[in-house]
């Protein structure tokens, strides 16, 4: 995306959470790419950033978003989150997906979201994360 259309997307979003324009960002968040997503979600504010999150689970757009941005912001944003939500927002993804995601946060949260999934999910996940991120084992298992 280039950075005019950054510029004009982040500003569309501004304005909407200014005017709390729910139905409106609910829309954009659909219509817009998850990648581009990503790269404007960076100019949010923590407020912001948790409000729009909040409303790509609420609308079952958050995973293929969250797969888009850098572990650190996946850790942040998801710091906050009950291992409730967190596994209903990656149930329905791949184990490399889940794996991913589960390997941004703190062990003890990871481990509370593992325990609430399927039985067969959580034994693909914990191979997946039991091998090293580069290593041969877990780029043979994706």
């Amino acid at each position: 995306m280039f950075e005019h259309e950054i510029k004009i997307l982040r500003d569309t979003f501004a304005r909407l959470l200014r005017r709390n324009a729910h139905t409106n960002l609910v829309k954009l968040i659909r219509k817009t790419h998850p990648a581009d997503l990503a790269v404007v979600f960076r100019y949010f504010s923590d407020e912001e950033q948790a409000q729009v999150f909040s409303m790509m689970v609420e609308d079952g757009q958050a995973m293929e978003f969250l797969v888009e941005l850098d572990d650190t912001l996946i850790a942040n944003l998801l710091e906050n989150e009950s291992p409730e939500r967190i596994a209903t927002v990656i149930q329905e993804s791949s184990a490399n997906d889940q794996s991913f995601i589960l390997s941004t946060l703190e062990d003890e949260q990871a481990q509370s979201v593992i325990d609430l999934l399927k039985t067969e999910e959580q034994e693909e996940i914990e191979e997946l994360m039991g091998y090293p991120e580069d290593s041969a084992g877990a780029m043979m298992t994706t």
